[in-house]
């Protein structure tokens, strides 16, 4: 491993030495003897520690690397994912050629190499790129002493090095189990790789061969130095995350009727623009006031649009309604227009009224409902830019 970490830096030096003057695309590729073809893609996994012969993937990842376009888009596949009647995070125990068919057949592409990371690469890569800013919103304990595994976070803004940020990005214990992980993976990811990056050319080369020694690949030295080349040439970077659907046993299914869209826009490197994340309050207008609406409508919002509402009165305030509606608090119609279009995408099978609170009728609904939540100490953050009231369906 030391004399390929010896001859990749010294490739890689004398590669970025050329990036650095006026040189061709064509004759780079020449000097590399090495074309990256677009698309090409990669199937990157997180390896968890191997306890009594079970070796499973704790993070999956196909990266899309289309040069022509300059776009790399990172699709997360969830570990919990039931694929022929098995967790896919399991066929990594059949060896990586198992868990890389899987995931050709579902996506439809051909993997044409892959990079196993363990925990040590990554903590690795913490140390040398950290600190990583992150904001925990709510506590995070979790302890495994199989895997000598703690983690113990509790609400606030915390600077993470190696060990601490892999535990942040590992636990998944929360309400939203490995949706909320994937989340962290990409909000982690995208720091990282940003401050990579903008490392100098020797800084950059010397973290990388430090990570390299805990990674698995098939990739070659031309490869690696091709790709190495594209990522400083200022190339865009997307996620996408493969649709599913939550079962009661904690697994997932494969989502049928979005799957061939996150397929196309993963394979046509054309992502959506993320829409901002405008604050929603979730109002649940139901008889049924149980503690379990919270959970089930946050899960049901992070499946369908990637992100919770901003705040959910679930408590049983008096307020029932027949049908439901959105109370729209902002004057902006770009924002009312994409309200209505992020709530109808979660509750498709839904009719929703709207009213705003710039009209008599929406404004008496709006302080009727946040005097009803204050008799139950309940305090709404605001500013709201929208409330969802989820009735009973007519």
């Amino acid at each position: 491993m030391k004399i390929v970490l010896s001859a990749l830096m010294v490739f890689s030096m004398a590669l970025l030495l050329f990036t650095t003057l006026d040189v061709s695309k064509g004759l780079l590729e020449d000097l590399l003897g090495f074309k990256l073809e677009s698309p090409s893609y990669y199937l990157i996994v997180g390896k968890d520690k191997n306890i009594e012969g079970t070796s499973r993937a704790d993070v999956i990842i196909v990266a899309g690397i289309n040069a022509e376009k300059g776009k790399i888009v990172l699709l997360s596949v969830p570990r919990d994912l039931e694929i022929g009647g098995r967790r896919i995070n399991s066929y990594l125990n059949d060896g990586i050629d198992s868990l890389k068919k899987v995931v050709e057949e579902i996506l439809g592409v051909d993997i044409r190499g892959y990079a196993i990371f363990d925990y040590e690469s990554f903590v690795v890569l913490g140390d040398e790129l950290g600190p990583v800013r992150v904001t925990v919103k709510s506590p995070m304990v979790y302890v495994d002493k199989a895997q000598d595994l703690k983690i113990e976070f509790f609400p606030g803004v915390h600077e993470l090095y190696g060990k601490e940020l892999l535990a942040y990005i590992r636990y998944r214990k929360g309400g939203m189990g490995d949706l909320d992980r994937i989340r962290r993976e990409k909000e982690v990811l995208s720091i990282l790789l940003k401050k990579l990056l903008s490392l100098s050319v020797s800084r950059a080369l010397d973290v990388t061969s430090k990570v390299l020694n805990y990674v698995e690949t098939d990739l070659t030295l031309k490869e690696i130095a091709a790709i190495l080349l594209e990522m400083r040439k200022g190339i865009t970077l997307s996620f996408l995350q493969l649709p599913v659907l939550p079962r009661e046993d904690g697994t997932v299914v494969l989502d049928e009727e979005k799957l061939p869209n996150v397929l196309k826009a993963f394979r046509d490197f054309e992502i959506e623009e993320e829409r901002r994340n405008y604050r929603i309050v979730l109002v649940n207008g139901k008889k049924n006031k149980t503690k379990y609406f919270r959970p089930i409508e946050e899960k049901r919002w992070l499946l369908q649009v990637g992100f919770k509402p901003y705040d959910i009165l679930w408590e049983d305030t008096g307020f029932v309604t027949s049908g439901s509606t959105i109370l729209i608090c902002t004057s902006d119609p770009k924002a009312e227009k994409e309200i209505y279009e992020t709530v109808s995408r979660v509750y498709p099978h839904r009719n929703f009224e709207v009213k705003r609170t710039t009209e008599l009728e929406g404004a008496e609904v709006y302080y009727e409902i946040i005097e009803r939540a204050l008799k139950i100490r309940r305090f709404l953050k605001r500013p709201i830019d929208a409330l969802v009231i989820l009735g009973e369906v007519r």
